[in-house]
């Protein structure tokens, strides 16, 4: 049973928030156009299509197999990999339809949803299918002797969703404007790829090990599609980054790729892994919900035999059921597990001690955020509260003070009429109630260090009036840097350490900060969290886009070039680059070091304008206080106490507070997919 009503309203959409694919063409379209096979070295035979796309031709090459489907005995195992040819000369095989999904739950979307275009751009547009490990692969060129760069989308969707057969992630536009491959896969999510029981039968990091086996199979193959296997960077976001910043820790994936890309998102995030201990726990409670425990046995052998007879729309289901009730808001059901093979270590533990133990890969990295990461999250984690009864967005009016007559009746009202909203005026109690110190206490010194540092509007603080926009914005803050900006920050802060000042590699760090003027959503929701992978996959050039979402302006369509060619040239040569423009200066994009931590704001420039505006620092003091101060403070709680039961477990809540009882250690500081989304979420 979920532990909070409203929760489901988030999972819709994160789940949906993970997945975000660009066709330029339509199934029939597709089966239309010009055919042109590519022969493997090992026999296969593959036949895509080809499509015109900014004046260009592309070859496409979708739902490519990688492995073996991970059906009945090989259900929570690692993907094993095809031990015959695809297709053949006289028959080849048909690559011209998007990939089935693995399975995630939720499995359809709400009906507020469905009259959005924002948000149903993240749900899954193909059947799901636990036969879903298949690939896909956009290519500028016919020639296999080409050797182009080659960049490999990973999807995100909190590890729990996502799909890359969404329009939002087409690879065709990327691929004719950047002169590069561009190639993704679909890879196990849920209990399905991430449950951990036994290190035979269901050994955890099944997704992982999808993700690698595609990489593996693209390094092999992509020089016949005219990719160069020495030249190819990891791109994802959210969960999808988190996984980008897996394969640089990952002894199984290092030697296969050269550069990669992380968007709002890193291993370091306090949602992205848990010990093999907590996964183990969550996976014996998911086999309690499923029957599959007789006498409450231990036996992970005998429990994984018999979850595979369970169907996979049950075992998604009640995935969010076997979350325990201490577990985090928003935190993943299941997730990557360290102490494993794949992750042999805890990974900010791994990234600490790298310089010394070498066994972290060096590679030239691309890294970033979006301004408003948290806004998605806090929409759907308080749900209702937000949904006016004409099925328009809006931030709770109470959250504003002092209200005047109408609005508190109006706010009497709710509270007689709306039973399970959490109706507080105070905003100080959302923090209360919903950021988590760790999985043993709360205490009120860190809820109010936390809400003064980020200047949550409150009567403890003094203030006697605010409006709720202060509110949100506040709230906005916390949850972006906890959740997504700090995890991202704090990565290349510990990468670039790693890296020292001798190497050859460099690191470059974006603000996405352009909110698409056309966007279905209110204007508070500002520049949300995923919302930038319209510009880096073109969909201002995708037709198919436009017709069935939102489209987009002139100066918006500028800035989804100028970031293509920010990411294919950094593909290409490790530098984001070396403009073949006049519009751009040659270095508007200055490295990222720890003398000055420049980054590029990413926003739409005045035509005249002939470089982007450069920060420093970004969110340094906040992550500083969150990685840093915040832990002292534990620590010195921590000395108060005698025992963990003399252990406050809730927090002094602020004046004039209407709150129900604590709801279990929650947190406001949000996931992921992406969802997403997660797609984001």
């Amino acid at each position: 049973m979920l532990r909070i009503g409203l929760l489901p309203q988030w999972l819709l959409v994160a789940a949906a928030m993970s997945a975000v694919l660009l066709q330029p063409m339509g199934s029939e379209a597709q089966a239309a156009a010009p055919r042109h096979t590519v022969n493997l070295t090992n026999g296969s035979s593959i036949q895509g299509f080809t499509s015109t796309v900014r004046s260009r031709t592309v070859w496409s090459y979708l739902g490519i197999p990688y492995a073996k489907p991970p059906v009945g005995a090989l259900r929570f195992k690692p993907s094993v990999p095809l031990d015959s040819p695809i297709g053949n000369s006289s028959l080849p095989y048909d690559a011209s339809k998007k990939p089935k999904a693995c399975y995630y739950w939720p499995l359809s979307p709400q009906e507020f949803e469905k009259t959005n275009p924002a948000l149903m751009m993240w749900w899954n547009n193909t059947e799901m299918s636990e036969d879903c490990l298949y690939l896909n692969v956009w290519s500028p060129t016919s020639d296999s002797a080409a050797g182009k760069a080659v960049m490999v989308w990973i999807y995100g969707g909190g590890f729990f969703g996502g799909s890359s057969s969404l329009e939002v992630y087409d690879g065709a536009v990327l691929a004719a404007t950047g002169d590069v491959v561009v190639a993704s896969m679909q890879y196990r999510t849920g209990a399905l790829g991430f449950m951990f029981l036994d290190d035979t039968e269901a050994p955890g990091n099944a997704g992982l090990y999808d993700q690698y086996r595609a990489i593996q199979w693209i390094h092999e193959n992509i020089r016949a599609f005219g990719g160069d296997n020495s030249q190819i960077t990891l791109f994802g976001e959210s969960a999808g980054a988190v996984s980008v910043s897996y394969h640089l820790l990952s002894p199984y994936t290092q030697g296969y790729f050269r550069r990669a890309i992380l968007n709002s998102g890193s291993a370091i995030a306090w949602w992205a892994s848990e010990s093999r201990s907590t996964g183990w726990s969550k996976s014996l409670a998911l086999a309690d919900l499923a029957k599959c425990r007789p006498g409450n046995t231990r036996d992970g052998i005998r429990i994984a035999n018999c979850l595979r007879q369970v169907t996979p729309e049950l075992l998604q289901q009640q995935t969010w059921n076997a979350m325990s009730d201490t577990a985090l808001f928003f935190d993943v059901p299941f997730k990557p597990v360290f102490g494993s093979d794949f992750l042999p270590k805890m990974p900010a533990e791994q990234l600490r001690d790298s310089k010394m133990n070498n066994d972290v890969k060096k590679a030239d990295l691309l890294l970033g955020v979006v301004k408003d990461e948290g806004a998605f999250w806090i929409m759907y984690a308080l749900g209702g509260i937000f949904m006016h009864k004409n099925g328009n967005w809006n931030i709770p009016f109470w959250w504003g003070q002092p209200l005047d007559q109408q609005l508190n009746r109006d706010y009497d009202f709710l509270v007689q009429n709306r039973t399970g909203l959490d109706m507080d005026k105070d905003p100080y109690n959302l923090v209360a109630r919903y950021f988590i110190v760790n999985n043993t206490h709360l205490d009120s010194l860190v809820t109010e260090a936390v809400s003064f540092e980020y200047q949550v509007p409150s009567k403890l603080f003094g203030r006697t009036s605010w409006t709720a926009k202060e509110t949100l914005d506040a709230l906005d803050d916390l949850t972006s840097d906890r959740s997504f900006k700090c995890p991202t920050v704090d990565f290349a802060e510990m990468y670039a350490q790693m890296l020292g000042t001798n190497g050859s590699n460099s690191i470059w760090m974006y603000s996405f900060e352009q909110r698409s003027q056309m966007l279905p959503l209110p204007e508070w929701t500002g520049v949300m969290h995923g919302y930038e992978l319209d510009y880096v996959f073109g969909t201002p050039f995708n037709q198919r886009f436009g017709t069935e979402f939102y489209n987009f302006t002139t100066s918006e369509s500028q800035l989804s070039d100028d970031v293509m060619k920010f990411w294919t040239n950094f593909a290409r040569t490790g530098n984001p680059n070396q403009f073949n423009s006049s519009s751009l200066s040659g270095e508007a994009w200055p490295a990222y070091n720890l003398s000055d931590r420049s980054y590029i704001v990413l926003k739409s420039r005045p035509s005249t304008a002939s470089s982007f505006r450069i920060g420093q620092n970004l969110r340094k003091r906040q992550c500083d206080f969150l990685r840093y101060q915040v832990p002292n403070i534990v620590r010195q709680i921590g000395a108060r106490y005698d025992c963990s039961s003399d252990r406050r477990s809730e927090p002094t809540m602020g004046p004039a507070s209407s709150a129900n009882a604590l709801q279990g250690k929650l947190a406001v500081i949000i996931l992921v997919a992406g969802l997403v989304q997660l797609s984001l979420l």
